[in-house]
């Protein structure tokens, strides 16, 4: 898989690079996905873009949007393992040929783990990132 990514600045740097100074692809983000996850992450992407199965889909009167969602763990360029988030939706285009997804990064590293609910705070947006992905 080499499909190329648009990553946001943001992006760039929760993977540990300085942006714009490599391009984003299938291939890389893949290299980067822990060990443990990598696999999982692969089938998605694979079943995604071969078959145009989402992980799961919501409809709407107007419009039906296919909605992808994963969480998994991944490690930046020092060796740092994050735990993010990523939740997407594919484009399509004027015909509803998939063109590619965009979507974020929600990284929740340093989100604490609740034990009881609800939680005395919350997440806030501030560790949301955008992603695109086009083919």
């Amino acid at each position: 898989m080499t499909h190329r990514w648009e990553w946001s600045e943001e992006v760039y740097r929760m993977y540990g690079y300085a942006p714009g100074h490599i391009e984003p692809t299938t291939k890389l983000m893949l290299a980067h996905k822990h060990p443990d996850d990598r696999d999982d992450v692969a089938r998605a992407i694979d079943r995604a873009a071969r078959n145009g199965e989402p992980l799961v889909r919501s409809d709407t009167a107007a419009v039906a949007s296919w909605v992808f969602s994963s969480r998994h763990r991944f490690l930046d360029t020092a060796g740092r393992v994050h735990d993010a988030m990523v939740v997407s939706e594919r484009v399509v285009d004027e015909s509803g040929t998939p063109v590619g997804t965009t979507g974020f990064y929600i990284d929740l590293t340093d989100t604490p783990k609740f034990s009881t609910w609800p939680p005395s705070s919350s997440p806030t947006s501030s560790n949301c990132h955008q992603r695109k992905h086009r083919r």
